[in-house]
C-alpha cells in the first residue's frame, strides 16, 4: 500500500496516518482534494453565503460516501454512513481534523493544512505543485487560525473581565496569552458559524460584564457562545449599551456587518 505514495508525500505523513486502513486513506485523500484553498463565499440552501477558509470542507456524510465509492468486478462498492462517521471520529481523535456537524451538514477543518499545501494561494494539482525546501517550509501551528476580529473581541472580553476581577486566575501574565487564544477560537465560531456580526458581539460583551448576574457567569469565550441567545435578548430589553466597541483590525473585512449583508444579497 505504501508503494502508491511518492517519497515527498511519505515524508509529510506521521505515524498515525500509516496505521490507517485502506478506507481511512481514501477518506483522508478525498478530504485533502476537496479542501478549499482560498478564502471565498459559498452559497447555502438557506439563501445566505458562508465564508470558507483555506483547509475547510463543507460536506455531508452522504457526499463522502459517494466520493470514496469505487467499482470492483463490475459492482459498485461504497461504505455506509456509520463507517464514515467512525473514520472522521478517528481523524479528530488523532488531531488530523476539527469537525462540527448539524442539520445543515458537516464542516471539517484539516489541521496544519499549509503543511500539505506549501504552494499557498494556488490549488494543489500535479501541474502547479512546487517542491519546497525545508528552509522555506511553512511551520506547523498548534492552534487553528482565527480572524483578526475574533482576536480583538477576545481582548475586549479579557479587559472587561479583569475590570471586575483584577486577579482572574486565567488572565495572570503567564496564562493570559494562551487564554485569549482559546477564547478567540470560540468567538471566531460565534462570528463565522453562528453568523453574528462583530459590533453586536462587542456590545454583548460590554453589557454582560456590567450586568449583576452575567458578569459572574460569562468568564470565557466558550460561555459567551453557549449563552449567546439569552444574552442578546436580555441586552435588547435592557436598552442602549454604554461603552464603545473597538473598531475591527480589518475594517470592511469578511466579518464586517455591512460587508456580510452585501454578500448575502448577492446569493438571495
Amino acid at each position: 500500500m505504501r508503494r502508491g505514495y511518492t517519497r515527498a508525500y511519505r515524508c509529510e505523513l506521521d505515524s498515525a496516518v500509516w496505521r490507517m486502513p485502506p478506507l481511512y486513506h481514501r477518506v483522508w485523500y478525498w478530504l485533502r482534494q476537496r479542501a478549499n484553498w482560498e478564502l471565498r463565499l459559498q452559497p447555502t440552501r438557506r439563501g445566505l453565503g458562508t465564508y470558507v477558509s483555506p483547509g475547510m470542507v463543507i460536506t455531508s456524510l452522504q457526499e463522502i460516501v459517494e466520493g470514496v465509492a469505487y467499482e470492483e468486478w463490475g459492482r459498485r462498492r461504497e461504505p455506509n454512513k456509520k463507517s464514515i462517521a467512525d473514520v472522521l471520529k478517528w481523524f479528530k481523535s488523532n488531531g488530523m481534523i476539527r469537525l462540527e456537524s448539524n442539520a445543515y451538514g458537516t464542516v471539517i477543518w484539516i489541521e496544519n493544512y499549509k503543511k500539505f499545501n506549501p504552494n499557498e494561494g494556488g490549488e494543489v494539482t500535479s501541474g502547479n505543485s512546487k517542491k519546497v525546501t525545508p528552509s522555506k517550509r511553512v511551520p506547523e501551528r498548534s492552534a487553528p487560525e482565527v480572524s483578526p476580529e475574533a482576536i480583538k473581541l477576545a481582548a475586549l472580553l479579557a479587559e472587561k473581565i479583569q475590570t471586575n476581577n483584577l486577579h482572574h486566575r486565567y488572565l495572570v501574565p503567564e496564562k493570559r496569552e494562551r487564554t485569549m487564544a482559546d477564547w478567540a477560537i470560540d468567538i471566531d465560531k460565534l462570528l463565522r458559524l453562528d453568523r453574528q456580526d462583530y459590533e453586536t458581539v462587542g456590545k454583548v460583551i460590554i453589557w454582560c460584564q456590567t450586568h449583576k448576574f452575567w458578569k459572574m457567569n460569562i468568564q470565557s469565550g466558550r460561555t459567551l457562545r453557549e449563552k449567546w441567545d439569552r444574552l442578546y435578548l436580555q441586552m435588547k430589553e435592557s436598552g442602549p449599551v454604554k461603552g464603545n466597541v473597538p473598531p475591527p483590525d480589518n475594517v470592511g473585512g469578511m466579518f464586517a456587518y455591512d460587508k456580510m449583508k452585501e454578500m448575502e444579497k448577492k446569493y438571495r
